[in-house]
């Protein structure tokens, strides 16, 4: 491994983000733990307690996930997988040898739900967990369903917790996203950078609105909707004028290109306005007028001070157009300022159409079972962490059952916990859990040995402990497993307290058990690099798709079809997400022969970062653009999908792209047709295209090299 390898794992371990403390939510996950183990106490019955608390202490890590319904359906997934693996889990601990196949499957299970995303991730783990420790305490068939019903009451109770709030929460999930989408356009607006604006931040609003407030009322829906979409126009706008801007400076016009920033950067201040206007939930009547003014500017930024340096026609139909969004969007803030204002409950109405519940957990039921089928292949990485997983842990408890030794199932607990589909999640997290482990299992085994402390006492460190360690799990991932390491010794002390040995027997558990996960990983590994060619050639396919649909609307713009454009951007902008992620992973491995070189697949990116802020650009200019000569926009359009379909082939195959030929003869053919007043913009920014793709080219020639 290498010395910046290992450098930048340790920084992951000692890393603490304040920003990602949530308090609030510790508070609410630990008061849903304190219930049942008060119950538990109160009645004499310290192990259904301590199995209660169980129940609840998954759900409640699980209601970390989504907002509403999908929050909601989080915790029952969870709470229903982990009924069934305690119910097996108990009837299985009588068979000698039972187990250990079980947590093969389990584990395979709760590898290849890792293809589904975090949320499923957290469900398979969780229901592995109580596989692995009821198993310990078997039971007839009578205590092993009325186990199984304590873990579900336990998760009850966070699910009671998580909807009570509903009626009375004034949509903080939905009005939190969109402030931060319209920070963000805010932010690329004042400084208009080279790259397209962020895309991720739409998004994640759309997300928050596909799981809307079950008690919202049907108008504030639509105003959330509007403003959304208003948000992705003016993220659209920008891009086109970023790109005009850009073109003012390369042809030596500095002050139209100043008084195009000036225009923007003004346009950004409305656009925190509408932002923090969403968050509070107030508008006032000054930002619907600001943004009126927005738009009288437009005509003097393009006059300028009489310098002869006025902007073009291009630029400034651009500059109206992003006015003209900036403006909705501050009349949508207002408005949301005003509907159900006096309403926070809201009527209960919502907007017809599928539910959107799966939404939070990535997919709906349907593609979930797609998309674990098509994992279900030796190429796929989830499949290989499937088996990986599976192995080791049914390895493990093999191993622990063999030697006898004390808290043995401490060995593939730790397993499940740091093996990760990558190397860079897997030797990091490996790192913080076993550091973690360690010291909250010595730690809290040694308190707990010496001092004695009564189930009272036990039960509030375990409150304190459970809101500590929700509040910290996004902060540092080695602060979290030392806290719930050291919560998990202590709820375990209520039904029997352990000796001083304990502390030896769970370092050594936890040493074997990290160890043995590493060098699963290291027997078997899943490279990133192997897969980081198919992602570049993939986000290439896809700009292909977005790319030759704008560029063919422009044979008659009217009458472009907009959800399918709006389609194309969406699957371009995800598929550039997937391959910045995965070129991120490799960059975290040691490097590997045939895996392309991380500068190169840097400058590709880079490259296609450039193509999609062209590309918006060109969508951003459809609202207002003349129609064109259909034959040269199809062939062009052609042109370009080819191009870039061939350059991802090349790509995959680490082969060398093809000629561009007859992308050079179709973008030519255009330009000799288009009017030289109405065509502009098309003219330059297909040349722009054509320009970028050739970067692309050469970037994957270099790949090929």
């Amino acid at each position: 491994m290498s010395t910046g390898v290992t450098r930048e794992i340790g920084r992951t371990v000692v890393r603490f983000d304040r920003r990602a403390l949530s308090f609030r939510d510790g508070l609410r996950i630990a008061t849903g733990v304190a219930i049942p183990i008060a119950v538990g106490l109160a009645l004499g019955r310290p192990a259904t307690a301590v199995v209660a608390t169980v129940g609840a202490l998954s759900g409640g890590f699980a209601s970390l996930r989504g907002a509403y319904r999908t929050r909601a359906l989080a915790v029952g997934l969870t709470a229903a997988g982990m009924a069934v693996s305690t119910f097996v889990g108990a009837l299985a601990g009588h068979v000698a040898g039972v187990v250990v196949a079980l947590l093969a499957l389990w584990g395979f299970g709760a590898g290849i739900v890792s293809a589904l995303g975090a949320g499923a991730t957290v469900i398979g783990i969780q229901a592995v967990v109580a596989l692995l420790v009821v198993s310990q305490y078997p039971m007839t068939v009578e205590g092993a369903a009325q186990r199984a019903g304590v873990v579900l009451g336990g998760a009850a109770i966070q699910l009671l917790l998580v909807t009570a709030s509903w009626p009375l929460r004034r949509y903080p999930a939905e009005r939190a996203a969109l402030a931060s989408a319209y920070r963000s356009i805010a932010g690329y607006a004042r400084e208009l950078p080279a790259g397209p604006p962020d895309p991720t931040v739409i998004a994640d609003a759309r997300r928050a609105l596909a799981d809307p407030q079950p008690f919202g009322n049907r108008d504030r829906r639509a105003v959330y909707d509007a403003l959304v979409d208003e948000a992705d126009r003016v993220r659209t706008a920008l891009a086109g004028v970023a790109r005009a801007r850009e073109r003012l400076l390369a042809d030596g016009s500095e002050s139209a290109a100043h008084r195009l920033g000036e225009l923007t950067a003004t346009a950004g201040g409305l656009l925190d306005e509408v932002g923090a206007a969403v968050e509070r939930g107030a508008a006032p009547r000054s930002l619907a007028e600001g943004a009126a003014a927005l738009e009288r500017l437009v005509p003097a930024a393009r006059a300028g001070d009489g310098d002869g340096d006025e902007l073009d026609a291009a630029s400034t139909a651009r500059a109206q157009v992003l006015a003209s969004h900036v403006r909705h969007a501050a009349l949508a803030a207002v408005e949301g300022a005003r509907v159900g204002h006096d309403d926070p409950a809201g009527t209960g109405d919502q907007p017809g159409g599928r539910s959107p519940a799966w939404s939070g957990l990535a997919v709906s039921p349907r593609t979930a079972l797609a998309g674990l089928r098509d994992n279900v292949t030796p190429r796929s990485a989830a499949f290989r962490h499937a088996v990986r997983l599976g192995a080791t842990l049914a390895a493990t408890d093999a191993i622990a059952v063999a030697t006898g030794w004390s808290h043995g199932y401490w060995m593939p607990l730790t397993a499940l916990v740091v093996l990760r589909p990558d190397f860079y999640g897997t030797f990091s997290r490996g790192a913080g859990r076993i550091a973690g482990t360690l010291a909250g299992a010595a730690l809290a085994t040694l308190v707990v040995a010496t001092l004695r402390p009564g189930h009272a006492a036990l039960a509030v460190l375990v409150v304190v402990l459970v809101w500590v360690g929700a509040a910290t799990l996004r902060a540092n991932y080695t602060v979290f497993a030392t806290l719930i390491t050291a919560l998990v010794v202590l709820l375990l002390s209520l039904v029997g307290l352990p000796e001083v040995t304990a502390v030896v027997d769970r370092t050594i558990d936890t040493l074997v058990g990290g160890a043995l996960a590493l060098a699963a990983f290291a027997v078997w590994p899943t490279w990133e690099a192997s897969g980081a060619r198919a992602a570049l050639a993939d986000v290439l396919d896809a700009q292909a798709d977005y790319a030759s649909r704008v560029v063919r609307a422009y044979a008659d713009p009217p009458a472009r079809d907009a959800s399918a454009l709006r389609g194309a951007r969406a699957r371009a902008r995800l598929r550039r997400s997937d391959a910045e992620a995965s070129v991120d992973r490799m960059e975290a491995e040691p490097r590997r022969p045939g895996g392309p070189p991380p500068d190169v697949a840097e400058e590709m990116l880079d490259a296609v970062r450039r193509f999609a802020l062209t590309a918006l650009s060109l969508h951003a200019n459809l609202v207002d653009a003349a129609p064109a000569d259909a034959t040269a926009v199809g062939a062009l359009a052609d042109a370009v999908r080819d191009a870039l379909r061939g350059i991802a082939d090349a790509v995959r195959a680490g082969a060398d792209p093809p000629d561009l030929a007859d992308l050079r003869a179709a973008r030519k053919a255009l330009g000799e047709r288009l009017d030289p007043s109405s065509g502009a913009v098309l003219s330059v920014e297909t040349s722009l295209l054509e320009q970028v793709i050739g970067h692309i080219a050469d970037r994957a020639r270099r790949l090929a090299a």
